[in-house]
């Protein structure tokens, strides 16, 4: 029953509708972990995020370490539990396994990034201009490649000796899934993050190498998923290894222009936040 109980926080900083970073001023419907003055993030509010007050359930609502600004807790919530759930429980990504993380210099990717080079996988990273190639790798990955570039792909399979990649995170697939089965090894995995149109794939490079594509929502994490991910997030900003990356700070007269520049800009470099 714990999680049908709802927190009433103070807006602090945010991000998109779905990322906010609270002070916890208002007193808590139901004790727990969670106290009166914590620094939280959350994501998945139930009354939106611009504005002084946000009604959050408890369990979207997680400690942010005093590590972590109020802005780079704005930045944290969606970007490294998607990100988190896609390599950890999508497809159980181990140390020692190479994962191309397409699309790397937005906020999701460089959260995978991070992720990925603290569980000790070896992380090749893609972005379209030189600043998102240089923040990749200072990220933590140790190929990067630029995707406007042609025969990219022809240079991502020789970074692997021809053998492919184990695990792909892909964050455009209405233009990447067809290039993703060439570029997947035997029994490779791709994780489709994110996507805006149709695209045309051919099955069969799928078929002699047995690989596999599958979809994923953060909304459909179940509470033990939740868990797992608050706990890893809040070990990672800890150990200094989990440093969001804000590209830009809006007022929030502003708030109509980030969004129209999430959706219209390309290149992005890292996370776009809204200051109330």
């Amino acid at each position: 029953m714990a999680g049908r109980f709802m927190r009433a926080v103070q807006v602090a900083k945010f991000g998109t509708p779905l990322d906010v970073m609270h002070l916890t001023t208002v007193l808590q419907p139901k004790p727990g972990s969670l106290q009166v003055g914590d620094h939280v993030y959350c994501t998945f509010t139930d009354t939106g995020t611009c504005a002084e007050y946000a009604l959050a359930n408890s369990l979207r609502t997680f400690r942010l370490s005093s590590k972590l600004t109020l802005e780079e807790g704005a930045a944290l919530g969606v970007p490294y539990a998607t990100a988190y759930r896609a390599l950890i429980h999508k497809v159980h990504a181990e140390k020692g396994q190479t994962v191309l993380v397409h699309g790397a210099s937005g906020s999701v990717g460089l959260a995978a990034v991070q992720i990925a080079h603290a569980k000790g996988l070896k992380v090749l990273g893609t972005a379209g201009t030189t600043e998102g190639l240089d923040l990749v790798k200072k990220n933590g990955a140790t190929h990067v490649f630029n995707h406007r570039k042609a025969g990219y792909i022809d240079e991502i399979l020789a970074s692997t000796g021809g053998c492919g990649v184990d695990i792909i995170l892909e964050m455009v697939s209405h233009v990447n899934l067809n290039n993703d089965l060439i570029l997947m090894n035997a029994r490779g995995k791709t994780v489709i993050i994110g996507g805006r149109g149709d695209i045309t794939v051919t099955p069969r490079l799928m078929m002699g190498k047995e690989s596999s594509v599958t979809g994923m929502a953060l909304a459909n994490a179940t509470e033990a998923e939740w868990t797992d991910i608050s706990a890893a997030l809040l070990n990672g900003m800890e150990a200094d290894w989990l440093k969001p990356v804000i590209q830009k700070q809006y007022e929030l007269d502003g708030a109509a222009q980030a969004y129209h520049d999430v959706m219209q800009t390309t290149g992005h470099l890292g996370k776009l936040i809204i200051k109330p």
